[in-house]
């Protein structure tokens, strides 16, 4: 089944556009709602969506609340389409409790990769790679909230994560709480272990440690329903990571997952090959990881229990990855903080990635406005250059009209060629880079994210091309700024250049940076 996800803003007057692509499987496009920041609860409500095509056929055959999800509709795009590559109308009728009626518009158009007809276009190969890799927020997005904390979790909500990983432990008392360690030290403000309190003597402490710690006072520490709530607000997967505990245990943490919702919607995870084993013998249909070493041996287990593999990112090879789909074992990796390794595991076809830092494609929720740099005349690309090769003229650099190309010859001696000076970020603002480039080799261009205080680099990520066009390479990527800066001595800078040093030859087009306010 191929399923589009997309947020629609109430509070947002612009008609959206989503395009599907049309297979021999069902299309569904999850919609979720969203108004003032936040996903609308659509429980007690009754949907419906109305759009038709040419021939008076739907758009779509169903729509349908999402059992699983607060805010998400189901929508199912018919088996009888007819107008492909043309944007319809569509609208999505909300009926709440008391009568009241909300209308969202948007347009669908839907692509068809049978009715191409163009005979430059040639396909290309393609790997086993999911539709979708999806992205685990590690401990929630813990790069810019105390991690295993609420606000970590609302934010890989807001970010648009699949999922959002989190630590349990048991209470005195038998009750879930959330954090990485299983004693108090470092991270609250109390001591000693978790199973030596009650979940009440608990609430009494304060989290003291962890990422942009100052901008949140007096937090406490979550309790797992709590985590589950804030999942199920957001729509993200639940992925619990469980300590090797008694089986008693394990039947009350599966009736409590049970008691909030759908089982089919949380991914369990351990060391422990024993406790996951328990767990299977429990509940057949719950999705199992086994954070193990990725080996052929281990593969086998997965696949006669029924589990995913989760291995640390080294040791993924495209053999593995493929051995491990032939029998049916889904390959989660962690923890993967760089660009450019993560688009190297989304072309070997991992299924999940855990990550504290990294964004792909996703959809930011509450964006407070943004910023564009659009590069489309001689005067934007000549300004961004460095000094020494502005100076060198067209001895180092031509601009084409045609095209709105700009041809750089680089010796090698001038570093990065572009560097383009950022309008003000605040943590947890994202950078989307994206750019069309031809070089001599392949992989010869880099683009990244540069923080800057007081002219020292302090922060450097890079990433790499995500697609070939023919001869021309398309770059794309997103970065997450993890410092606040304003001012002319502190600031962020886009990079482009050469990946090494030496004679480089290539050409830019349709350079594009865009910042989101979040």
């Amino acid at each position: 089944m191929y399923k589009k996800f997309v947020r629609l803003d109430l509070s947002d007057r612009e008609k959206r556009q989503v395009t599907l692509d049309f297979t021999r499987d069902l299309c569904v496009l999850e919609v979720v709602l969203i108004q003032d920041e936040h996903i609308v609860n659509l429980k007690n409500c009754r949907v419906r969506v109305e759009g038709v095509q040419s021939n008076n056929q739907p758009v779509f055959e169903s729509c349908n609340l999402s059992p699983a999800k607060n805010g998400a509709i189901l929508l199912t795009l018919t088996e009888h389409f007819v107008n492909f590559n043309v944007p319809l109308l569509c609208e999505l009728l909300i009926e709440e409790g008391g009568g009241e009626e909300r209308w969202v518009f948007f347009y669908v158009e839907v692509k068809s990769e049978t009715r191409k007809s163009r005979s430059d276009i040639v396909p290309q190969p393609k790997p086993h790679v999911p539709a979708k890799t999806r992205l685990i927020a590690h401990r929630g997005l813990s790069s810019i909230a105390p991690e295993n904390t609420i606000p970590a979790y609302e934010l890989a909500g807001r970010y648009g994560y699949y999922g959002a990983e989190c630590d349990i432990h048991e209470t005195k008392d038998g009750e879930f709480v959330i954090l990485h360690n299983s004693t108090l030290e470092g991270m609250t403000n109390g001591v000693g272990r978790i199973s030596d309190y009650t979940l009440k003597e608990l609430q009494q402490l304060t989290i003291i440690s962890g990422h942009q710690i100052q901008r949140y006072p007096s937090l406490k520490l979550p309790t797992l329903e709590e985590y589950l709530d804030v999942c199920k607000s957001w729509g993200i997967v639940p992925v619990i990571e469980v300590k090797e505990i008694e089986e008693s245990s394990i039947s009350r943490l599966i009736r409590l997952i049970k008691q909030w919702g759908d089982a089919h919607q949380v991914i369990i995870i351990s060391f422990s090959k024993k406790t996951l084993v328990q767990i299977r013998k429990l509940e057949e249909a719950m999705t199992l990881q086994w954070l193990a070493h990725l080996n052929e041996e281990n593969i086998k287990v997965c696949a006669k229990y029924k589990m995913a593999i989760s291995c640390r990112y080294k040791e993924v090879t495209q053999k593995l990855v493929h051995q491990a789909h032939q029998q049916g074992v889904l390959v989660a990796t962690w923890t993967v903080d760089l660009n450019e390794k993560m688009q190297e595991l989304m072309k070997m076809g991992v299924d999940f990635m855990t990550t504290n830092t990294l964004l792909y494609r996703q959809s930011l929720v509450g964006c407070k406005g943004g910023k564009d740099y659009l590069f489309h005349h001689q005067s934007e690309y000549i300004n961004s250059l460095s000094s020494p090769l502005k100076e060198k003229g067209n001895e180092g650099w031509i601009y084409h009209e045609e095209g709105q190309l700009l041809e750089v010859f680089d010796e090698g001696e001038f570093g990065n060629v572009l560097e383009v000076k950022l309008a003000p970020l605040a943590v947890g603002d994202v950078v989307t880079v994206s750019f069309f480039y031809l070089g001599m080799e392949e992989d010869s261009i880099r683009a990244g994210l540069e923080y800057v205080e007081e002219g020292r680099v302090q922060e450097v990520e890079h990433s790499i091309k995500s697609t070939a066009h023919g001869n021309w390479h398309y770059m794309s990527g997103q970065f997450l700024a993890m410092n606040s800066v304003s001012g002319d001595q502190s600031y962020y800078r886009v990079i482009i250049g050469p990946k090494a040093a030496g004679k480089s030859h290539f050409m830019i087009r349709d350079l594009h940076i865009h910042l989101d306010y979040m």
